[in-house]
């Protein structure tokens, strides 16, 4: 008998997993795992850990269950393979890879910052590549030493402010803040005076009350007291009043409402510093104020020394000075210190032709000028003529204006006033200097260079005190000036190009340029010439 040997060979089936490649774990959320859900067509599924950003320890997964557990807060992602094997029915599937994303949960943030000295005339950028945070935000405390914008820091006179370095809540991170010195220095070889610069200071002691005879017990209505040299008025709020702790030796201000009221000083006061008992409140808000008007950054906390530097604009004498606390808290102090600037007027020396630009950080009383006159440049033409219009009041400081001499005091010192008030100019071209300026920081500018204006070198300066007038002021086509001064019969005064050399123009009176002499008066190098 033969008997023939058959083969049977069974066809496999093919094998497919099915899963969600896209997991979260947001940690936020207060999530701390996520179990995968692939199936075959076989039925059956491991898994396996292929790859992770998270350490070792932040995380855990159980292949038999599929369950991925995060115990550790970093953000990161987890990538998990699901396979299928062959079987005698089924062919091996495709591997599928199941991508697990970690939020982490919020942390406080990592702020690195370190006090900084930085000179006048170059800005800073505060580098926050070392931060672990969410968006960064800065504020000055006295934004007449600095201002900010962005993550930049533009000095503005010589001093010290508090940065305070804000970061903003974010998925990863806590709201945070940080605090920095950032002191501007004199530019190197030069030197500068800050608004806000003393050079005289006086101390109020408020721990001996047998000078001043403040009350032991609360009182509400409007006293003044005196230690023999100094004059304070205290106020009490409603329902709250002051008084002198015998046993701390302090005063006690508050609440809303109440107020401690200096005398009147006949010196530019530059600061007051209001030092509190080391326990004091430290909600307690507090600020200076003229009238109604702040007139310097409110601070949050009576404890230690709390420095108000005086707007500018406000440092003129005269000025009533008053502390008020300005939310539901008291202030204690131990004793106020006040700082003045004793300068009442300073000279300037005027060039060779009779001309000077001038800034200051204070209010100066143009109308006490004597052998000379100031004016700034209210309007400049697309020919070149710059109008001057002439001050004859108080201004305030920080504006440059441009000073003339009387005849036979070129070359020669005029002194200038201090002012109690003060006035803005209206449209002035000039931008003046409390501190000097260099010119590869503010860009293209035009200074005083004998009777005209030239254009400054990049890599130059203008000094504290001048004026200068930006390339953005004057029209592009500009090549050289002419002077008219509002008010002067024969204020026409011819210039010269950078290049020194010699301008020809005609001009009729209301400063226009002419091609030609025209019927009338016309001024042709700054001489009149009548033509019939």
């Amino acid at each position: 008998m033969y008997i023939k040997e058959i083969t049977l060979t069974a066809n496999k089936a093919s094998n497919t997993i099915i899963a969600t490649t896209a997991r979260t774990i947001d940690r936020t959320k207060s999530e701390s795992s996520v179990t995968m859900d692939a199936t075959s067509t076989s039925g059956s599924v491991t898994y396996a850990v292929k790859s992770s950003t998270l350490e070792n320890e932040d995380y855990s997964f159980n292949a038999s269950t599929g369950v991925l557990t995060v115990t550790g807060t970093q953000s990161g992602t987890i990538v998990i393979t699901a396979s299928s094997a062959a079987t005698s029915s089924y062919y091996a599937a495709d591997d599928v890879d199941i991508t697990v994303t970690v939020v982490g949960s919020k942390v406080d943030p990592t702020i690195v910052v370190e006090d900084v000295e930085n000179a006048y005339g170059s800005t800073y950028t505060l580098d926050i590549s070392g931060f672990a945070s969410g968006d960064v935000s800065l504020s000055s405390s006295n934004t007449a030493v600095a201002t900010v914008a962005g993550l930049v820091i533009t000095p503005v006179a010589v001093g010290t402010t508090t940065i305070t370095v804000t970061t903003a809540e974010a998925a990863l991170y806590n709201a945070g803040s940080d605090t920095f010195e950032f002191t501007v220095t004199a530019p190197a070889g030069g030197t500068t005076a800050a608004k806000g610069v003393a050079t005289s200071t006086a101390t109020l002691d408020f721990t001996d009350n047998s000078d001043w005879g403040f009350p032991t017990s609360k009182e509400v209505d409007e006293n003044s007291y005196n230690d023999g040299t100094y004059t304070v008025t205290l106020q009490g709020s409603t329902g709250n009043g002051y008084s002198f702790n015998e046993s701390d030796k302090y005063v006690i201000l508050g609440k809303s409402g109440a107020s401690l009221t200096f005398q009147a000083f006949d010196k530019f006061v530059t600061q007051i510093d209001i030092v509190g008992r080391s326990n004091a409140s430290g909600k307690v808000t507090q600020n200076i104020y003229v009238g109604d008007t702040e007139v310097s950054t409110a601070t949050a906390g009576a404890t230690g020394t709390n420095e108000y530097a005086i707007a500018s604009a406000y440092q003129a004498p005269g000025n009533i000075y008053t502390l008020k606390v300005t939310n539901d808290n008291n202030t204690q102090i131990t004793s106020i210190v006040l700082h003045f600037t004793d300068v009442a007027s300073q000279t300037v020396t005027l060039n060779a032709n009779g001309y000077a630009t001038f800034c200051s950080a204070n209010p100066i009383d143009f109308s006490k000028a004597e052998g000379y006159t100031a004016w700034y440049p209210s309007a400049i033409t697309s020919e070149g003529v710059i109008t001057f219009s002439k001050v004859t009041t108080a201004i305030k400081g920080g504006q440059g204006v441009l000073l003339h001499g009387d005849a036979g005091m070129e070359g020669e010192e005029v002194t200038l006033y201090s002012a109690g008030s003060e006035t803005v100019l209206a449209g002035n071209k000039f931008v003046g200097t409390t501190a000097p300026v260099y010119f590869s920081e503010v860009g293209e500018a035009y200074g005083l260079s004998g009777k005209t204006f030239v254009k400054n070198s990049a890599a130059g300066t203008i000094g504290a005190g001048k004026a200068y007038i930006p390339v953005v002021a004057i029209p592009t086509e500009v090549k050289s000036f002419t002077f008219v001064f509002e008010d002067l019969a024969t204020g026409i005064t011819e210039t010269r190009q950078a290049t020194r050399e010699e301008v020809e123009a005609i001009f009729n009176l209301a400063g226009q340029r002419l091609n030609k002499m025209q019927k009338g008066v016309n001024i042709v190098n700054g001489r009149k010439v009548l033509v019939k």
